[in-house]
């Protein structure tokens, strides 16, 4: 068996495709079933911070998981990228260039709108071709109902944020203690948590961010650092359900809030990094998650069909 993994570097600021080509044997079955697609995404991560490009272990911050899937395929190195994060998203999701989308400037809370009803998505297009299709993670492509991933042709999102990581600790009085309290009561009204819902569903709030260390969804609070935990699950979830349906084609979009400032790592990767920086730690984390689902795909033995790219939205803070 023969396998391609490709790096790309193209309309995104950094990429990597996997693509586990079958072997003489399973050429029938390729011919009859289309590719599964997992589509990685990362938040502000720069090109000199990934082993690949000569950051990594020589950084600080190793990206062994990373650093396999550019070892067994290819590196590019001529991309273009929008310079933030809501003009660049909006870009990956539709093949446009974001002024098409009025998307062009960094989305907030409380601005509403987003991305057109009228827009088509990679996951609208895969819907047509007889794709399940899934997302999770950083959206940050508007707020309102019609701009969500589950009314842009998504099957369903589970824990979608609407925006960068920092936006969470403006109503936080630990970050901004001199807050005029009428504006930190506006962003607290306004800020939305992670949402959840299937297609024609109205999303429900599962629960409030904020800047703290603290995991408890119970209580209706998880913290930053924790939010990548929650993806992670989300994406491990799905590929486990989409496994009992080898017959069905998927398309899932896992987009991880590292490593956008704040840097706050998950407590199990505090100086786990070989420069213990919380930017390095937060990195190392980023890496982990990208690798577990990578070993999920095996164990599942998904791989044998499976498209995987990797990016960031648009480059280093």
């Amino acid at each position: 068996m023969k396998t391609l993994n490709s790096l790309l570097r193209g309309a995104m600021p950094l990429a990597m495709v996997a693509l586990t080509t079958l072997g003489a044997c399973d050429r029938a079955l390729a011919q009859q079933s289309k590719p599964n697609i997992l589509f990685i995404v990362s938040d502000d991560t720069g090109y000199g911070d990934l082993g690949p490009y000569g950051g990594g272990v020589g950084r600080g911050m190793p990206t062994p998981n990373i650093d396999r899937l550019a070892a067994e395929g290819m590196t590019f190195f001529s991309f273009y990228a929008q310079p933030s994060c809501t003009p660049g998203r909006a870009a990956m999701q539709t093949g446009r260039i974001p002024n098409r989308s009025g998307l062009t400037t960094v989305a907030f809370q409380g601005q509403g709108g987003g991305l057109p009803a009228a827009e088509w998505t990679l996951a609208s297009v895969l819907k047509k071709a007889g794709y399940q299709t899934y997302f999770t993670g950083k959206w940050h492509l508007g707020e309102a109902d019609f701009a969500l991933p589950n009314a842009h042709g998504y099957d369903e999102m589970e824990h979608c944020f609407l925006y960068h990581c920092n936006a969470y600790t403006y109503g936080d009085p630990t970050w901004f203690p001199d807050m005029d309290p009428k504006l930190r009561a506006m962003f607290d009204k306004v800020t939305k948590g992670s949402l959840s819902g299937k297609a024609g569903e109205k999303p429900h709030e599962d629960w409030k961010v904020n800047g703290q260390y603290v995991d408890t969804p119970e209580k209706g609070v998880v913290g930053i650092p924790f939010m990548d935990k929650y993806v992670e699950q989300s994406g491990l979830k799905f590929l486990e359900q989409a496994a009992k349906k080898p017959d069905q084609p998927f398309f899932i979009n896992v987009n991880f809030m590292k490593v956008h400032q704040p840097n706050l790592p998950a407590p199990e990767f505090e100086h786990k990094s070989l420069s213990k920086s919380k930017f390095a730690d937060s990195v190392v984390e980023l890496d982990a998650r990208i690798g577990r689902l990578m070993d999920k795909l095996r164990e599942l033995g998904l791989d044998k069909n499976t498209l995987v790219f990797y990016t960031t939205d648009n480059g280093a803070w």
